[in-house]
């Protein structure tokens, strides 16, 4: 709700609820005056719902005085000023008004004149004591719609901030891998022409697949693996036998979902710190285990101890990092274990029921 709009009229359940309180306090109004027992039934009933009456279509006014003092001033002089004076034109307004017309409604009733000079004193505390309360509810309505505005904002803001990082992270990942495939394929060119052409094809699809699938979606582990099984082969015609991929996934495993080219910059990972500075056979492993909770993928590589630790580590498993924690809203989802011999990254993937 804009704060412009009045919280009593701004639809129908509203005015609704606020009719019916001034209609609850009108008969207890009566209550009181029958209680009393000094005047007829209708003349009790009359007073009740001309003093209700007015007093609520003032109350609806209190709005605008509210509005304009939510200046956000902390000027306690101006903001005491302000609503006392408020309160007073309201108090005069509403007795000066139902005062003269409830002369005239009952100018043959005796004493009656008398009771209104007598009642003066406790209708200027109760509605004193209204207009506290209709202050009190105005400012509630403002502060809890200001608050609400707030989490809205801080909800699109987040979400803006979630595809500006998601975006930042694929335009670092897949201009990446783009470099070292036309790496491969300027050298084919001279010497396997055929394997060049080969190469260009697979790259064609493994971008189209890019393209096909949004960051931030999901995508089931099968068509994950289909889209790998593309990359290495192209990746294969770079280092023949001295890639080996092996894998170890149950059947249940290959319908669970996981975050769309997750798995990409991992065995670029695995291929670029692993088999390209190996001259050796270097074997890249992936195990998958699964829950109705979560997927589990391990995957590890053989590497060169003798590279520094700051240069086995590319810019692709942070970006994994960062994608699963703005994706699940947890940190810890991704682990990173060496020995002297074996670099293993380890995945957690939640699935939601």
């Amino acid at each position: 709700m804009d704060n412009s709009r009045h919280p009593f009229l701004v639809s129908r359940s509203s005015i609704i609820l606020y009719a019916s309180t001034w209609i609850l306090l009108a008969g207890v109004h009566v209550m009181l005056l029958l209680w009393r027992g000094d005047f007829p039934l209708y003349v009790t009933i009359n007073e009740a719902l001309i003093s209700t009456f007015f007093l609520a279509l003032l109350g609806l006014a209190l709005w605008y005085p509210v509005r304009f003092m939510d200046t956000g001033t902390n000027n306690l002089l101006f903001i005491l000023a302000g609503y006392g004076m408020s309160g007073a034109v309201m108090l005069l307004l509403w007795l000066t008004i139902t005062h003269f017309f409830l002369r005239n409604f009952f100018p043959g009733i005796q004493d009656y004149p008398v009771y209104l000079n007598e009642s003066l004193r406790w209708k200027v505390v109760g509605g004193a004591l209204v207009y506290l309360i209709i202050i009190l509810v105005y400012y509630l309505t403002m502060t809890w719609h200001r608050l609400r505005e707030k989490d809205r904002q801080e909800a699109r803001l987040e979400a803006l901030v979630k595809e500006s990082e998601l975006k930042m992270l694929r335009s670092q990942i897949n201009p990446h891998f783009l470099f070292n495939s036309l790496n491969s394929i300027s050298a084919l060119t001279l010497t396997d022409p055929g394997k060049a052409r080969n190469m260009v094809v697979r790259l064609s699809e493994f971008f189209r697949y890019s393209l096909d699938h949004k960051l931030d979606d999901e995508s089931t582990l099968e068509e994950e693996l289909h889209h790998i099984e593309n990359y290495l082969a192209m990746e294969q015609v770079r280092f023949g036998d001295r890639l080996v991929f092996t894998r170890e996934i149950p059947g249940r495993c290959m319908k669970m979902k996981l975050p769309n080219l997750i798995l990409q910059p991992l065995f670029e990972n695995a291929v670029k710190h692993g088999v390209y500075q190996s001259t050796e056979q270097v074997e890249i492993k992936l195990t998958v285990r699964c829950d109705e909770n979560r997927l589990r993928l391990k995957l590890s590589n053989h590497y060169d101890p003798n590279v520094p630790a700051a240069g086995r580590r590319g810019i692709g498993l942070s970006n994994i990092a960062q994608r699963l924690e703005l994706k699940y809203g947890r940190e810890g989802l991704m682990g990173i274990e060496r020995d002297e011999r074996i670099f293993i990254v380890t995945l957690l993937i939640p699935q939601s029921s």
